[in-house]
């Protein structure tokens, strides 16, 4: 679909939601934002809660530390490309928005969102009333019709008098739990799902022979299966890298594939020898659809959409939960950083929380837009 379509329904979406939500009950709209609040949901996450309080306790005291170690990683990694933009040419955005259909898929993207929100917030929820906060509603953010989010609204005052151990608590929850799914997803996928329903096709798959390269002229056509590199037996990225490392301009190398056998005098690209061809090494950790053939009783359309519904909810669990790290009030980290100063050091606790919130969100801006203005 045209990019300015996308953005005139997006547009749409958001100014006629604006309108219309203001009148619907449980709806309170500010600006373009809608919050719609209810109690629906809540019996369940006490439900859950009240099961193994101890278990829930324990999960999110780890993930405190966890979450200050991701804290400081994405604060770094966002610093290091802000750094990147302004001082190397080329340098690519640090940060994208996640619009499903327009930066990311739309259907396996839904699937990825959908995940990170329930669990993130739920998870939120179990520890609020695992901590004896008491949880006002729950609800669903969005900017006019489109949806962006999900929250938890527990009891302000509650929240605020609660030990710093059970607010750090129940502030990590929600990225701690968004790391341990993307963790289960890749297990579940990699080690459960590929071997079960495909059968694992190892080769070097050559995706693109670049015109006029010394391959297409040695007659060798996109497609073809390269088996072995001058005698040597193509078996691994490892063995690929370690055979092509040390190629010299003018060299002549043979390429066996299912197409034949190509005699291929090299080229020379940035001083080193060229072959002018992108391949695919097969790996048992790479699911790609050149590695793998599904079983004759999965349709192939549904288990590519599954890997793909798969890979997204890592993605975007990984992503999500790391980026909502950042010491940037209203974030879970912004809120953690907060946590830990305000009682003893309450004018300190307000510079610092200030202070990395602005440079944490002129980093995000610069990241979305610095390598396009620039």
């Amino acid at each position: 679909m045209n990019g300015y379509y996308v953005i005139g329904i997006l547009l749409a979406l958001v100014i006629s939601g604006t309108f219309v939500l203001r009148k619907k009950k449980n709806f309170k709209v500010t600006g373009p934002l809608a919050l719609f609040h209810t109690k629906q949901g809540i019996r369940i996450i006490e439900k859950i809660a009240n099961k193994a309080p101890r278990f829930w306790k324990g999960f999110s005291t780890f993930g405190i530390g966890i979450g200050f170690i991701a804290m400081f990683y994405i604060f770094y990694a966002l610093l290091k490309n802000t750094i990147l933009i302004f001082t190397t040419k080329g340098a690519v955005a640090g940060a994208v928005p996640v619009i499903p259909g327009v930066t990311i898929p739309f259907w396996v993207g839904i699937i990825g969102l959908i995940t990170v929100l329930v669990f993130h917030e739920m998870s939120h929820g179990i520890i609020a009333q695992t901590e004896k906060i008491k949880l006002k509603s729950v609800g669903l953010a969005s900017l006019g019709f489109l949806p962006i989010g999900a929250f938890v609204e527990p009891d302000e005052k509650q929240l605020k008098n609660a030990k710093t151990l059970s607010q750090l608590r129940m502030y990590v929850a929600g990225s701690f739990m968004n790391f341990i799914i993307a963790i289960l997803a890749f297990l579940l996928l990699i080690f459960v799902l590929v071997p079960t329903l495909t059968t694992f096709i190892p080769g070097a798959h050559i995706v693109t022979v670049d015109d006029g390269g010394p391959a297409q002229i040695a007659g060798l056509q996109d497609g073809a299966v390269l088996t072995t590199f001058s005698g040597t037996p193509v078996e691994s990225l490892e063995g690929f890298t370690e055979v092509t490392k040390d190629l010299k301009p003018g060299q002549v190398i043979t390429l066996d594939t299912d197409q034949g056998s190509f005699p291929i005098t090299l080229g020379e690209k940035n001083g080193r020898g060229y072959i002018g061809i992108q391949a695919v090494i097969c790996s048992k950790t790479l699911v790609n659809p050149l590695c793998y053939k599904p079983h004759s009783f999965v349709p192939k359309s549904v288990f590519w959409f599954g890997v793909g519904a798969f890979n997204w909810i890592v993605i975007l669990n990984l992503g999500i939960g790391l980026f909502n790290l950042l010491p940037l009030k209203p974030f879970d980290g912004g809120l953690m950083v907060e946590a830990i100063t305000k009682r003893k050091a309450p004018a300190l606790s307000k510079i610092l929380v200030r202070g990395l919130s602005a440079i944490s969100l002129l980093m995000i801006i610069i990241n979305l837009a610095g390598p396009y203005i620039l």
